[in-house]
């Protein structure tokens, strides 16, 4: 039965301990498919577009507000262009026949005009059901697993969602709030266990003058009035998550259990953007049969030796929530890999993206394949070269410890140069980081083992 019991894929609240497999292939035999790996930093860096980000609490059982500007600064900190990130699950019990509403009420401490540009969002149902996926396959513009798969697909291809929220411009007048819109989030009734749903939504907005944001979550079936919002609103959506672990990003990770938590705050980073030349000794490490690779949305926790940490920071947050944006859900990746092959002869190069099971609390730890069952990321890669002005998009689906097939390969003929450009929004439910490795093909057949 499909369910959203797939959200448990979100980012865990603890630090991961490593699991045996229950897969029946070794550690041995993975070994022998693996290059070693030239473990080098992500090029490039991210933005500063502030991001009002809502995903904490995850799960929402009970109605009640979820997150306000007003929970972060007295002052309005809203201004100009900005986004809107949420990502929360809802959950009723069997024979509860009220359905989950959120909505966005907005307010200004004076006269201005709120535009709202571009909604992306989806739900688990009807949207976005969670579905096993391959490895590697073409994405043909309707393939994705969960809400958070959906919504960064669109994002990814620019293309908005506009059935239930079109692009809108509102007037506010001072110190009046409005009802900008409401989700609903439906739950069958007709079940045994719990039943959830989610939603994942990403808005591109901005305002004349600075206002006042709050997501609210009502249970009615119908929709709601900015009245039955407002109501809601006197007591907090739960359960309430227990708190992040705090400490300075630039430090040492404290001592005892670590816990990330989830995030709630002003997010500072909408966008990852940079640029790798391959240089002749790469390519001596790619003959030799070494990997280039570069971690992606790396942690604070989780640097695998590069001591980059791609996590956006955060410029407010409630007391409670985490630290940074760890996971950069909704953010845009576009990464350009300049190829040139000094050889003369034909070569080919390939790109595989993966995570390794390794144990996060490593400095440096080594880059081991174990198959596990837990999917960490479900997401869709466009790919473009500069020789073919057309994009590819191919969907991925990763297993944490499985070894992939490459998700593409670029051919290069002799003294070639082409640059490759990759892009991607980072999707809700993934796990970071995961490994993005660049290898050359040899010469010789290449019979890989798979896993």
């Amino acid at each position: 039965m499909l369910s959203l019991n797939a959200c448990a894929a979100t980012l865990p609240q603890q630090q991961e301990l490593p699991q045996e497999s229950t897969e029946p292939h070794t550690l041995e035999k993975q070994k022998e498919t693996l290059p070693d790996f030239d473990i080098r930093p992500l090029p490039g860096q991210l933005n500063t577009h502030p991001v009002w980000y809502s995903n904490r609490p995850e799960l929402l059982t009970t109605p009640g507000a979820i997150l306000s500007t007003q929970d972060l600064s007295s002052v309005p900190i809203l201004t100009g262009r900005f986004s809107a990130f949420t990502h929360h699950v809802v959950e009723t019990q069997p024979l509860d026949f009220s359905d989950f509403r959120l909505g966005l009420l907005a307010s200004a401490p004076q006269n201005t005009v709120l535009h709202l540009e571009q909604v992306y969002f989806a739900r688990t149902r009807p949207e976005a059901l969670f579905i096993d996926t391959p490895q590697v396959t073409p994405q043909t513009g309707s393939l994705w697993s969960g809400p958070g798969d959906a919504m960064a697909f669109q994002r990814l291809q620019g293309i908005p969602q506009q059935a239930l929220i079109p692009p809108s411009h509102f007037a506010l007048n001072e110190d009046q709030e409005i009802l900008l819109f409401e989700l609903p989030i439906p739950t069958d009734p007709w079940h045994i266990a719990p039943r959830r749903n989610g939603l994942s939504l990403w808005l591109d907005a901005h305002s004349d003058q600075p206002i006042h944001l709050r997501w609210v979550a009502i249970k009615q079936n119908g929709p709601g009035t900015l009245a039955d919002y407002q109501a809601a609103a006197k007591a907090p959506a739960g359960p309430a998550e227990l708190p992040a672990t705090q400490y300075d990003p630039a430090g040492k990770p404290p001592g005892g259990s670590f816990r990330f938590g989830r995030v709630a705050g002003l997010v500072q980073g909408s966008q990852w953007q940079g640029t790798y030349t391959l240089t002749p000794a790469d390519w001596q490490k790619l003959k030799k049969g070494q990997a280039l690779a570069w971690p992606i949305s790396s942690t604070y926790l989780k640097r695998w030796g590069t001591e980059q940490n791609q996590s956006a920071p955060i410029a407010f947050k409630t007391p409670e929530s985490a630290v940074e944006s760890h996971g950069n859900y909704g953010v845009s990746y576009e990464v350009s890999y300049r190829l040139s092959n000094p050889e003369a002869t034909s070569q080919t190069l390939k790109l595989r993206w993966s995570q390794p099971s390794t144990h996060q609390s490593q400095a440096n730890p080594p880059f081991v394949y174990h198959p596990e069952a837990q999917v960490v990321f479900r997401g869709t890669i466009a790919v473009r070269t500069s020789s073919d002005k057309t994009t590819e998009y191919i969907h991925l689906q990763t297993r944490r410890g499985v070894w992939p097939e490459a998700f593409y390969q670029v051919e290069l003929a002799p003294q070639e140069t082409k640059t490759l450009t990759l892009s991607w929004v980072y999707p809700p439910d993934a796990i970071p980081p995961q490994l993005l490795s660049l290898e050359r093909i040899s010469n010789k057949v290449e019979v890989e083992k798979k896993p």
